[in-house]
């Protein structure tokens, strides 16, 4: 093997079917709100597949300065986001909007948080609706935090 070929495999990552298909959701369901964007992911099987990959794509998007994504697994809600814009700390806004209720943080351009669900959470069959359920006060305590007026989102 040469040098650039061990190079090429050490430098090119794998990425897992589940990943992919998480990248694909992640994508087709952003929605932006005055240069927010969020993104639900929906039940993943592999809390390692609601990549921050997806939230370091989705802040590239033209007048998106803010990018959340977020899924649900058997036993928890995980966010991952990036942020570019100079006023916002995301890791601050994610540690106030879900510290007391998960683990979260960050610095000013990455953030992350896991919220356990509660444990009958786990007995639901569809997590996608659950997702769906419990979503919106969640998300609507990070917008206030943050300071993002409630308004239609616009769907991309």
């Amino acid at each position: 093997m040469t040098d650039a070929d061990l190079l090429a495999k050490i430098t090119s990552q794998s990425v897992s079917q589940e990943t992919l298909e998480v990248m694909g959701a992640a994508i087709r369901n952003r929605k932006i709100v005055s240069g927010y964007l969020f993104s639900n992911v929906g039940y993943v099987r592999n809390r390692d597949a609601i990549p921050p990959q997806a939230a370091d794509m989705l802040i590239q998007l033209e007048g998106v300065n803010t990018a959340v994504v977020y899924g649900i697994t058997d036993q928890l809600i995980s966010f991952s986001s990036r942020n570019k814009d100079l006023r916002l700390n995301i890791g601050q806004a994610m540690e106030e909007a879900f510290g007391e209720i998960g683990e979260a943080g960050g610095h000013s351009g990455m953030g992350a948080a896991n919220i356990p669900p509660l444990s009958v959470f786990s007995m639901a069959r569809n997590k996608d609706d659950l997702l769906d359920l419990i979503i919106d006060p969640i998300l609507h305590r990070f917008m206030e935090i943050v300071g993002v007026e409630e308004e239609e989102p616009n769907e991309v």
